[in-house]
């Protein structure tokens, strides 16, 4: 009875971890909370979030954006309210198209500022760390 009561627990636990994801977004709401890249007077990247965000372009069947989106569901739980995360799958092509996303897992890395850095490939949690830190905040934000 104990062990069909620890396997029970031990499944539930690995389906409420299964479920939890980051955000993901369509293309509308990546007009609406990142960049309106649709507004022609907006040629250029004009982020209009509200705090830093990570944007991860990535594919279902590549096993690289299977590791960073685990990662980044660490890096949403680390830093909870301070930065957005966001994930993008090949369906929402207009917005690769429009950052020129051709491969993927890309991480687009956006300060607050809107200034933003694209890193190609999956990352450590050490790489990540840094990026958040070093690109993501400055120093009177930390």
């Amino acid at each position: 009875m104990k062990k069909l009561t620890i396997s029970i627990a031990i499944v539930l636990f690995s389906l409420v971890g299964y479920t939890q994801q980051v955000s993901i977004i369509s293309n509308e709401e990546f007009q609406a909370k990142v960049w309106n890249y649709t507004d022609t007077t907006n040629t250029e990247f004009n982020f209009i979030g509200d705090k830093p965000t990570i944007v991860h372009f990535w594919g279902s069947w590549a096993a690289p954006c299977k590791r960073t989106d685990t990662l980044l569901l660490e890096m949403q739980n680390e830093y909870k309210d301070k930065i957005n995360i966001y994930t993008l799958g090949r369906q929402n092509g207009d917005v690769f198209k429009a950052l020129k996303v051709q491969r993927v897992p890309t991480i687009l890395f956006i300060s607050k500022d809107g200034k933003y850095e694209s890193v190609l490939g999956d990352m450590t949690k050490e790489e990540m760390t840094k990026m958040i830190e070093d690109k993501l905040f400055t120093k009177s934000e930390d």
